[in-house]
């Protein structure tokens, strides 16, 4: 075996697997863009921040992001036609 063949790789750190810095939840590093909203959108966004505590817009976005996609129709079902599926060999 040859010395280059033998010798083990060097490995360097990953910069993704270092933890971010977090303020109010957000990462530091995290990209952030400017958005425009009418006032009574604002207005909406007010009262969900003060009604659940949270620290920014951002948070409320995403709330109400994650409360939309809790109740999304399942297509589960909607398909009764199709034959039964059987699965011909061992799990």
């Amino acid at each position: 075996m040859t010395e280059a063949a033998s010798a083990k790789p060097v490995i360097l750190p990953n910069r993704k697997t270092k933890a971010k810095k977090m303020k109010h939840g957000v990462p530091v590093r995290e990209i952030r863009t400017s958005i425009q909203v009418i006032g009574s959108t604002k207005h909406w966004l007010d009262q969900i921040i003060e009604e659940k505590g949270f620290p920014s817009y951002d948070a409320a976005i995403m709330y109400l992001v994650e409360e939309r996609q809790r109740h999304l129709l399942s297509g589960f079902g909607s398909r009764p036609d199709l034959e039964e599926y059987i699965c011909p060999g061992e799990d």
